[in-house]
C-alpha cells in the first residue's frame, strides 16, 4: 500500500474567524496583534452564526475560532459566543475548531457543551516564554492543567508545539512535547516563530532550520499520531518540509513546489484537503 501524504490547503472553505475582531488586551511580543487582522472578524452580535449559515450554503467545511485573549492569557469566548457555536452544530455540518487559550475547567466544559469539534491548544513548557513573550502571569503547570481541563470536558484536542517563541529559540519545546506525549493525542502538530514586521520581535532571527528538522525528529520518536508540519512557518524551509516528511510527519500545510515533486518522485499518495490540519483525525 502506498503511503499516504495529507496536503491541506485552507482557503475559504475553513476560514480563520476572531470573536474579538482586531482587539487584545496581551499586545504579544511576536504578534502585537497582527494575525488578527487576517481573520474574519466574528465579534458582533450574532455574527458567527450568520457567517457560519452562509460558509454552509457556500460548500464550507468549518473554521477555526480564534481572537484575542484577556489579561489571563484566554481567548475571549462569549456565552453569546457559545450560543452561536451550538446552533451551528445543531443546524450545519460545519467542522469547528477553537484555539481557547488558557482555560479553566468551566470554561473547557462550556466549550465541549455546545459541540466544539476539535480544541488547537498551544503547549507552552518554559517561564521565560510564557512571562516575557506573552507576557501573563501563568506557568508551565496552567498549561498542562488547561491541556487536562480540554481533554476532561471530552473536547478532541490537537495540541501545537510553537517552536522558537522565545526570540527564536528552542527553550522548552521538548518539554512540551514530552508533555504531549502523556496525553497521547491522535494529532499534534509543528508551528514555529516567524518573526513578523510591526512586533516587538520583528528583528529577531527564526529559529535555525536544522533545529527545526531537529525537533520535528524528536515529535517522531516521541508521539504515535498523525503529525502535521503546520501552516506558521517561515517560507524558504525547504529542507524541513523533507526531512519532516522522511522522519515519519503525514501532513504538510501549503508545501512549496519542490516537496510535492518529492513526494511524486517516492511514490507516496498526496490526499487533499480544503481544510485545517488540525481537524483530521487520523
Amino acid at each position: 500500500m502506498k503511503r499516504r501524504i495529507d496536503v491541506f490547503v485552507p482557503g475559504a472553505g475553513y476560514p480563520s474567524l476572531s470573536t474579538t475582531g482586531t482587539a487584545c488586551m496581551l499586545n504579544c511580543a511576536h504578534c502585537g496583534g497582527h494575525y488578527l487582522k487576517g481573520m474574519v472578524d466574528v465579534s458582533g452580535p450574532g455574527s458567527l452564526l450568520e457567517f457560519g449559515m452562509e460558509l454552509e450554503k457556500r460548500g464550507g467545511k468549518g473554521f477555526l475560532l480564534s481572537g484575542g485573549c484577556d489579561r489571563e492569557g484566554k481567548v475571549v469566548i462569549s456565552d453569546a459566543v457559545l450560543e452561536q457555536i451550538s446552533q451551528l452544530k445543531e443546524t450545519t455540518s460545519l467542522s469547528i475548531n477553537v484555539h481557547p487559550g488558557l482555560v479553566g475547567p468551566d470554561s473547557a466544559r462550556a466549550l465541549g457543551e455546545a459541540g466544539v469539534d476539535t480544541a488547537s491548544f498551544d503547549v507552552i513548557q518554559d517561564q521565560d516564554t510564557i512571562s516575557e513573550v506573552l507576557g501573563i502571569d501563568a506557568s508551565p503547570v496552567d498549561y498542562r492543567n488547561s491541556y487536562r481541563n480540554l481533554v476532561d470536558a471530552g473536547i478532541r484536542v490537537v495540541p501545537h508545539v510553537l517552536a522558537g517563541l522565545y526570540h527564536g529559540q528552542l527553550r522548552g519545546e521538548r518539554a512540551s512535547i514530552d508533555l504531549i506525549s502523556g496525553f497521547e493525542p491522535d494529532t499534534a502538530v509543528l508551528i514555529t516563530l516567524i518573526p513578523t514586521r510591526g512586533t516587538r520581535m520583528e528583528k529577531d532571527a527564526p529559529l535555525p532550520e536544522s533545529e527545526l528538522i531537529g525537533l520535528a525528529e524528536y515529535m517522531v520518536s516521541k508521539l504515535d499520531g498523525s503529525l502535521m508540519l503546520g501552516c506558521m512557518r517561515p517560507r524558504g524551509y525547504d529542507a524541513l518540509e523533507v526531512r519532516s516528511l522522511e522522519a515519519g510527519f503525514s501532513g504538510i500545510v501549503s508545501p512549496n513546489r519542490r516537496t510535492l515533486e518529492y513526494i511524486d518522485e517516492r511514490g507516496w499518495e498526496i490526499t487533499r484537503h480544503e481544510l485545517c490540519c488540525a481537524v483530521l483525525p487520523p
